[in-house]
């Protein structure tokens, strides 16, 4: 089991060899995540925008892993400053569409077009939509707005 890691502080991509689950956490700005029908494996990740707090990528064991971290003391103390407030990042992730996806947001906008994988979307207040998924699709939103589009996915 390796583990790749990159910390993204400017637009950039990466390529991702081995990916068999995606997991996005942001809170603010917005992820697209778009299944490629013809890709067999991997993942392709573009960051277009990203605040000040760099944007932590990491992959183990097949999960790729895109989000910001708050993992220790540090992390609970930016919590209590208010300094994950200004995390944003724009974010696209190209897949096979045989990959599960869990994207979870406080208010960046979610989008999962095409895959046939089970996906989760969790958000605060940010829009989120889902369309041409053929998974279990879970979609939670406190306040924001969601949209399904010609998808055979059941929706929990």
């Amino acid at each position: 089991m390796s583990t790749e890691s990159w910390v993204i502080n400017a637009p950039r991509s990466v390529d991702v060899a081995d990916v068999r689950r995606v997991v996005v956490q942001l809170t603010d700005g917005s992820v697209d995540v778009v299944a490629d029908p013809g890709r067999e494996s991997g993942a392709h990740l573009d960051v277009s925008e990203v605040s000040e707090r760099p944007l932590q990528v990491s992959v183990h064991d097949g999960e790729l892993r895109v989000g910001y971290d708050f993992a220790g003391i540090e992390g609970l103390v930016d919590r209590a400053k208010g300094l994950r407030d200004k995390d944003r990042a724009v974010v696209r992730v190209t897949v096979p569409a045989s990959v599960p996806l869990k994207v979870t947001t406080a208010r960046a906008a979610a989008t999962v077009v095409g895959t046939r994988a089970d996906v989760s979307v969790t958000t605060g207040t940010g829009a989120v939509r889902v369309q041409g998924v053929s998974g279990t699709a879970s979609v939670r939103t406190a306040t924001g707005p969601s949209t399904s589009a010609s998808t055979s996915a059941t929706s929990t």
